[in-house]
């Protein structure tokens, strides 16, 4: 794909290499194959699998299931729609909006449906949307369960060293885990050494600052004290609330306690930038390392994650797919640029960990406040850097840095309780999860604590 793509583009072919590449940009989810398009769906001609395109968004996800809502949206929120992305709200928008706003997106996984059908209450017009995880009943389900899905604790701990890392936990049983405001349950862990003695509680318990219904995951920051002396230990994960104690499903944490600990992956070791906290700023700032690698590397076509209706990749000289997994949203941008006149924006609704995309596809791609909203962001980084040319690079910007150590911020705990996938994690975490994809950082700048990395490819053997 890339060899005819580079002598299209040395012949000046621009128009003819965006649609030789179009065409041959999305692969099938069950094997691999290209996907041919058409009006109304992408199908595969190997395997014979199809999916559709909906209001002109591709909808690339293996299960889920569109339903008509009970009560079609009111005038009144379609209006406000319209205001909020200052478009006309005249009949042509007013109807098409409704059509996509009066469906509701099912998937199996309830995580990737929290997703979607948000739209109205994110842009404050439905300021009455339930809560999805707080509010519920809590007894009567069955039998309390969990497992721990993953951690982000390393292989290998300093003695003594006392550190923060993510410890991600599932409801594998019928009653939801009540938040601890509401008495309910908190993490806790306690060392056992080599020999299999309990050492005791390693750090404080963590408390749950959303209730976590069954089928459902939550991220949890937790503080953890290693042992003082070298050797090989285990950690045993458990919740806790009153006098209930539930062990995991899962097994121990194995950890090696050492005098001296030496990373096999590149520190982060960001510049201190000058931003005070300001969300508009901390966006444009990204935005101008972004163009100055667009402009240094000539790069032409790119891919955005989580971009949802704002992708900050529009105003590049660049050829553009958006992606997210809202399809709702996508829907709605892809006719409100349309109407703006933007033409080098392709929308796809996919999940970030599966992309539907050909092997190095793309001369970079850009990932702006969403890795920490994806359930594996390390999964998703192995996936963006597939798509991605083996000199093109990743921008990972405006990603926030730190753990919550007691509650989490008003606006972090509202997402939270609306089962939105929120979650913040340290640059030792960052670090890690771009060595594991495969990456490395070619520069990296902080802002307050909004990280800006870009990254390459890493060579073998290299940090």
């Amino acid at each position: 794909m890339s060899n005819v793509l580079q002598l299209l583009d040395r012949l000046g072919l621009e128009r003819l290499a965006g649609f030789w590449w179009r065409r041959r940009l999305y692969r099938c989810l069950e094997c691999g194959a290209g996907l041919r398009r058409s009006r109304e769906r992408l199908a595969c001609s190997r395997c014979g699998a199809r999916f559709p395109i909906i209001n002109g968004v591709a909808v690339l996800l293996r299960r889920f299931r569109v339903a008509e809502t009970q009560v079609p949206p009111p005038e009144a929120s379609l209006r406000a729609v319209c205001e909020a992305y200052r478009i006309s709200a005249d009949n042509v928008a007013l109807q098409h909006l409704s059509r996509i706003l009066g469906k509701v997106y099912q998937f199996d996984e309830s995580s990737l449906e929290a997703e979607n059908n948000y739209i109205l209450q994110r842009l404050n017009i439905d300021r009455n949307g339930r809560s999805t995880v707080d509010g519920m009943a809590v007894e009567g389900y069955g039998a309390p369960r969990f497992t721990i899905v993953r951690h982000y604790i390393p292989g290998e701990l300093p003695c003594g060293a006392a550190s923060s890392h993510n410890v991600r936990i599932r409801n594998t049983g019928g009653e939801p885990l009540t938040r601890y405001s509401s008495g309910g349950w908190q993490l806790t862990a306690r060392w056992i050494d080599s020999a299999g003695q309990d050492l005791g509680v390693a750090a404080k318990p963590s408390r749950l600052p959303v209730s976590v219904l069954p089928g459902r995951e939550l991220t949890v920051p937790f503080w953890l004290q290693a042992p003082s002396d070298p050797g090989e230990y285990r950690l045993e994960f458990s919740l806790t609330a009153d006098d209930r104690h539930l062990s995991p499903e899962s097994p121990a944490v194995s950890v090696r306690v050492s005098g001296i600990v030496t990373p096999e992956y590149a520190p982060l070791e960001p510049v201190v930038g000058p931003l005070e906290p300001d969300y508009d700023e901390d966006h444009r700032v990204g935005i101008r390392i972004m163009e100055r690698m667009v402009q240094l590397t000539g790069a032409r076509r790119g891919l955005e994650i989580g971009g949802s209706s704002c992708p900050m990749t529009t105003n590049l000289p660049a050829q553009i797919v958006n992606t997210d997994i809202d399809a709702q949203t996508l829907q709605i941008t892809k006719f409100v640029f349309s109407r703006r006149g933007h033409r080098n924006v392709t929308f796809a609704c996919c999940d970030a960990m599966n992309l539907p995309f050909a092997k190095g596809a793309f001369d970079f791609a850009a990932i702006f406040a969403c890795l920490h909203h994806l359930a594996d962001p390390a999964a998703a980084l192995c996936s963006v850097a597939r798509v991605i040319k083996p000199d093109g690079f990743l921008a990972v910007m405006c990603e926030p840095v730190g753990h919550y150590y007691d509650d989490p911020d008003a606006e972090m705990q509202e997402v939270l309780e609306h089962g939105i996938n929120e979650q913040r994690f340290s640059l030792d975490e960052y670090a890690r999860m771009f060595h594991y994809a495969g990456l490395r950082p070619n520069s990296c700048q902080m802002d307050h604590d909004s990280l800006k990395v870009i990254l390459t490819r890493r060579k073998p053997g290299s940090k």
